[in-house]
C-alpha cells in the first residue's frame, strides 16, 4: 500500500515546491523579502539617485565622473536636529576651503516631505551645495544605514566607501573640524583615512 501512495506523494511535494518557489519570485518582483545590504566602509559606495529640493536629479556616479571631482562628502541629515545644525557650518567652511582641491558634498535630507522648509533651512545655514530630498528614507535606512543625523559618508574618486562617521563627534568644533579636513587631505591624496581620536565620540 505504501507503494501505491508513494508516486500521489511525490506529485504534491512536487507541487508544493512549484508554488512556494512562484511565490517568492513574485514577492521578490513586488519588493517583498528583498533586503538591500548596506554599505560597508571599504567597499564600493551604492550608487545614489535623488532630486534635489530645486527638482534637479542628482547621481553620485556622474558627480565622481567629473574631472573636477577628487573626493565626495555625504552628509545625512535633519534640518529639525540640532547636531546637524550645530555640525553645519563646519561642513559649509570645509567646502569653502577644499572646493579648490576637488572637494563635493551632497546632502541628503530626512524631510523629503517638507521641500519648502528645506529651502528655508539653505538660506538660514548659508548652504552651497545640494541637499536631496530621501522619499521613503529609503537611502537612510536601506542603503547606507544612516542611524543618526548627522551621519558623514567620505568617498574616494574611485567610488569606495572610505569612513563614516555618526554623530557630532567631539566637544570642540575645531577639533572635529581639523579631524575632517585630515581626512579629506588623505582621500584626495590616495592614503588611508586617519583613525578618528578616542576623544572625539559621536552624539547625535
Amino acid at each position: 500500500m505504501r507503494v501505491r501512495w508513494l508516486p500521489t506523494i511525490v506529485v504534491m511535494l512536487f507541487s508544493l515546491c512549484v508554488v512556494f518557489s512562484f511565490h517568492r519570485v513574485f514577492a521578490l518582483a513586488n519588493g517583498e523579502e528583498q533586503k538591500s545590504e548596506v554599505a560597508k566602509v571599504g567597499e564600493k559606495a551604492p550608487e545614489i539617485e535623488l532630486k534635489s529640493v530645486d527638482g534637479k536629479t542628482v547621481k553620485l556616479s556622474e558627480v565622481l565622473q567629473d574631472e573636477k571631482t577628487k573626493v565626495v562628502v555625504l552628509n545625512f541629515m535633519s534640518i529639525g536636529c540640532p547636531y546637524s545644525q550645530k555640525l553645519e557650518p563646519l561642513v559649509c567652511r570645509l567646502l569653502e576651503e577644499r572646493q579648490k582641491d576637488g572637494l563635493v558634498v551632497l546632502g541628503i535630507v530626512k524631510e523629503f516631505g517638507n521641500p519648502e522648509g528645506v529651502k528655508g533651512y539653505i538660506e538660514r545655514m548659508k548652504i552651497k551645495y545640494p541637499l536631496l530630498l530621501d522619499e521613503g528614507l529609503k537611502f537612510f535606512k536601506q542603503v547606507y544605514g544612516a542611524p543618526n543625523t548627522p551621519t558623514l559618508f567620505i568617498i574616494s574618486k574611485q567610488g569606495k566607501l572610505l569612513g563614516k562617521y555618526i554623530g557630532l563627534l567631539g566637544e570642540s568644533d575645531e577639533e572635529y573640524y581639523k579631524f575632517l579636513n585630515e581626512a579629506i587631505t588623505a582621500a584626495i591624496n590616495g592614503k588611508e583615512l586617519p583613525p578618528t581620536p578616542e576623544k572625539l565620540r559621536g552624539k547625535g
